[in-house]
Parts: structure tokens; sequence; C-alpha cells
């Protein structure tokens, strides 16, 4: 299992939804990064942060064993609002994502 970094993201969370929305991460910076939703939040601060809706590693679910892929992967999310805007909570991969190519394996010599 991969260990994450913390990152810290100031101020206390507020649970805006019930209900999952899905999204794909447009910026993945190893510990933290960006979704664009594939629907609009509807909330005071959804202008902040150019729309997007941050994610931090320790908020990734790994439990259905899908493969992380960072930029592009498509994930469900809770979103949470704090002083910084709007956050992801309880991330999960989409399952319906196809799995990553495998990668060549080199030539012995």
């Amino acid at each position: 299992m991969t260990s994450w970094p913390t990152v810290v993201w100031d101020g206390e969370r507020e649970r805006v939804r019930k209900k999952r929305i899905n999204g794909r991460i447009s910026e993945w910076k190893g510990t933290f990064g960006w979704i664009i939703p594939e629907q609009q939040v509807q909330h005071e601060k959804a202008p902040m942060n150019q729309g997007r809706i941050y994610v931090k590693a320790d908020d990734i679910s790994h439990e259905n064993g899908e493969a992380w892929k960072g930029e592009g992967q498509r994930v469900s999310f809770l979103v949470y609002a704090d002083n910084r805007g709007l956050g992801a909570e309880e991330c999960r991969v989409r399952s319906d994502e196809p799995a990553p190519e495998p990668k060549a394996k080199k030539a012995e010599s």
C-alpha cells in the first residue's frame, strides 16, 4: 500500500452535499491535486480556485483496488467547504475507468 505524505489544508470542513459527484483530476502534485467536477456545485465558494476542487492524498481511498493514475483519472467524491474553497473527501477512483496499460518489460541483455 502506498504511503502518502501529509499536506496541511487549513480550515474546518463543512460537508456541502450528501451525494457523491464525479470529476477528473486536472493536476496532481504528488501529495495533492485539483479536480474539475463534471457537474456544477452550487455553493458560494464554488468560484474560488477557478472552479476546481482541491483534493489531498489522504482523502483518496484505495480500498477498491483500482489503479491510481493521477492526472486524467476519473474519480467520485464528496464535496466539503472550508476557508480556502471547496475540497474533495472520500475520493474514489471510478471503477468504470479502463485499467492503465501495462508498461513494457525491458529486454534482458
